[in-house]
């Protein structure tokens, strides 16, 4: 009975972390849960919890056996976008989604000097046609009469106008493109200002020469970008005040051979470096201690494990050794029993 009741304190705590706050911004941790060996996954008792009647919280449960970085982050993100969490509006992902479907596109075949107007030709096609990449839709950045009018443009005038949307000079839309040359990854100061020399850069064949953790830190800070637009309250925007309850990540399996300690770790550097906090809360399970996967017993992780009848102190403690509001969230681990 114990173990119930300790874990009935868990989900106290992180139903008071999923509430939307009402100032200083969102400060979220990483919940690192570790298991012993013959208990059912907290994650799993979790997810349950999340999706009862009472609550519709978004939230997408992935397993981290068998799968690197990129493969959970789409996962997360294909989870978070199609879910239906109680009838709330979907969560849009248009930084993300421009990001992989850039990784998609293959130019090894175009020859050099005509591989700039293909890359340009499919991203057009993709975003403007409302067409998906992998099935997932990558909306335009507006709607209503503006949307109409810049459809109209592009039956006339397809290149003029996708080229003042991806240098901005297309007023109210382009956000995203604009977003991509003035985030710090993937060395964007080297495209001087130009959307489709950068671009080309995550395409094939130059992806493969680019560095991957870099592409990786990119692909994340996308993520996190959408979940922050998509929680950002404007006075002109319904849709973030309608969201009460910040979305879930539960990764269970995580272990070193997986891809779910470097994405743990890519999370926690993304709000380290870029000092931005975000609505993403994540809570994973393990049998060792991330985020370098080191046994319970090891003496290097002595006092950094927390028995759950003190996850709430833990996560106060936390707290108050943020820089300041809204500060970037680092790794919390605890255990579960």
């Amino acid at each position: 009975m114990r173990v119930y009741a300790e874990f009935h304190r868990l989900v106290g705590l992180v139903e008071s972390m999923v509430l939307r706050p009402r100032r200083n911004g969102w400060q979220l941790p990483l919940l690192c849960l570790v298991s012993r060996p013959g208990v059912t996954s907290p994650v799993t008792m979790m997810a349950h919890v999340l999706a009862g009647e009472e609550r519709r919280v978004p939230h997408v449960r992935i397993s981290a056996t068998g799968r690197d970085v990129r493969t959970l982050l789409h996962e997360a993100y294909t989870g978070l976008a199609a879910g239906n969490f109680g009838g709330s509006d979907p969560l849009r992902f248009r930084h993300y989604a421009l990001a992989d479907g850039l990784m998609q596109v293959d130019l090894s075949g175009v020859p050099t000097n005509r591989r700039r107007r293909e890359l340009a030709r499919q991203l057009r096609e993709r975003v403007w046609q409302r067409g998906p990449w992998e099935g997932q839709q990558a909306p335009p950045d507006v709607g209503g009469w503006t949307g109409l009018l810049l459809w109209l443009a592009l039956r006339v005038l397809p290149g003029l106008v996708f080229w003042l949307l991806t240098t901005g000079w297309l007023f109210g839309a382009g956000r995203r493109f604009r977003w991509f040359m003035r985030q710090q990854y993937l060395a964007p100061t080297l495209a001087a200002g130009d959307f489709f020399t950068f671009a080309r850069r995550l395409a094939l064949p130059l992806r493969t020469t680019e560095d991957q953790g870099q592409i990786d830190l990119l692909l994340v800070h996308a993520f996190l970008q959408d979940l922050r637009v998509e929680y950002r309250r404007r006075p002109w925007r319904l849709r973030p005040w309608r969201r009460t309850a910040c979305p879930v990540l539960l990764m269970d399996e995580v272990a070193p051979e997986n891809g779910g300690y470097a994405l743990i770790r890519l999370i926690n550097a993304v709000r380290d470096e870029t000092g931005q906090s975000d609505p993403l809360l994540v809570i994973t399970n393990s049998r060792d201690v991330p985020p370098d996967g080191l046994a319970p017993t090891d003496p290097a992780v002595a006092g950094q494990l927390v028995p759950l009848d003190g996850v709430e102190g833990a996560y106060r403690a936390w707290r108050s050794g943020l820089p300041g509001p809204g500060g970037p969230g680092r790794t919390t681990p605890g255990t579960s029993r």
